[in-house]
């Protein structure tokens, strides 16, 4: 996926970029003012606040269809366009907390992220040629196209927090060039729900002695909530600029175990018997995370022994596998989509705090 291919092609460039500032700032002088002994505590303790600003992306959101032709006769093959839901930026917030020796290269680190987003899509056909893949909408008994929806509806609802804690060692590879590795571990919530309407369905009952055919109205409820802890390592690079600006990077990966409740419900008006069936479904499963990071930090002396800082970074997640759904097996025949899918998280982190 392109996603991935950013996130080694970020890896790349952190590292490559972080030795070029840090050779500059070398060459400048200008190593990072330190509090002396006499006037500072043997440790000191760091809090940060940021605002998210995060587009998020999950597979196996479709929902309809458009412009299909289905079950045409043999040798005729069946198109259609498959309609989804599109990135969807919004707000989020983290909050972090640090303390680290001042005269021993170690630090504690936790941090808690939350963001959250509702999204909107819909498929309208003035050709009645909607179909919706998270249920089966009609079928034909005579080889033909079978009759579909004219509209389909998908609201998607996403929350995810994290909870990190880290052990860091903080060494100076040169004055100005700091790698900062750490281990520890993350705990996170991931919950999504999707709500599919589809109107104006043309159902076809074929087990009487004449065929039937019924406008109805189907609504899906599909939730895939997931919760899961883990190991989480890392590494991070700061490289001065000059004697206030830096660059930062920071790649890191986590492997969570945890607990995915799925459910599937379906309802259609007016009742049909049917093979529409609600299912739900609770299985435990470990899922891998890759993470990076990449920016500039900018920090100022106010008082002896307080630092503020402001920065600014792009910061993205790719979580394998972390939609999960129980959907009857016709999902499989009309869309091919699988019961998995990938998340990616991305965009703007604005941040700032003080040191004391």
């Amino acid at each position: 996926m392109k996603f991935k291919r950013l996130l080694a092609q970020l890896t790349f460039s952190s590292v490559i970029l972080g030795g070029y500032t840090s050779l500059q700032a070398d060459q400048a002088c200008c190593a990072p003012v330190r509090c002396e002994p006499e006037c500072c505590s043997s440790y000191e303790i760091g809090l940060k606040g940021s605002y998210l600003y995060w587009g998020v992306q999950e597979d196996q959101l479709g929902f309809a269809v458009k412009n299909a032709t289905v079950l045409l006769p043999v040798p005729q093959t069946s198109t259609g366009k498959l309609k989804s839901h599109n990135p969807k930026w919004d707000s989020g917030v983290r909050v972090e907390a640090e303390l680290a020796g001042r005269e021993t290269p170690v630090g504690i680190h936790f941090g808690w992220t939350h963001f959250s987003t509702t999204s909107h899509a819909k498929a309208t056909n003035a050709t009645s040629a909607s179909i919706g893949v998270t249920t089966a909408d009609s079928l034909s008994s005579n080889g033909t196209p079978f009759p579909a929806g004219t509209d389909a509806f998908s609201t998607w609802r996403f929350k995810l927090n994290e909870y990190a804690l880290d052990f860091a060692y903080l060494g100076f590879c040169r004055p100005c060039f700091k790698v900062r590795p750490y281990v520890g571990v993350l705990g996170a919530t991931v919950d999504q729900h999707q709500w599919v309407n589809q109107d104006g369905i043309s159902f076809r009952i074929v087990g009487g002695s004449t065929p039937e055919t019924l406008i109805i109205d189907i609504e899906v409820s599909r939730k895939s909530n997931f919760w899961g802890v883990g190991p989480r390592f890392g590494v991070g690079f700061t490289g001065a600029i000059c004697d206030h600006l830096s660059f930062i990077t920071d790649v890191n990966a986590a492997f969570l175990v945890g607990r995915f409740k799925t459910i599937n419900n379906i309802s259609v008006t007016p009742a049909v018997s049917s093979f529409f069936m609600n299912m739900d479904e609770h299985i435990t499963r470990a899922r891998p995370m890759l993470g990076g990071q990449i920016g500039f930090e900018w920090k100022q002396r106010m008082f002896d022994c307080m630092e503020f800082m402001l920065g600014a970074s792009y910061e993205c997640q790719y979580w394998f596998q972390q939609w999960h759904s129980c959907s009857n097996l016709v999902d499989g025949l009309l869309s091919g989509e699988g019961r998995w899918g990938d998340m990616s998280i991305h965009g703007l982190v604005v941040t700032g705090g003080f040191t004391f």
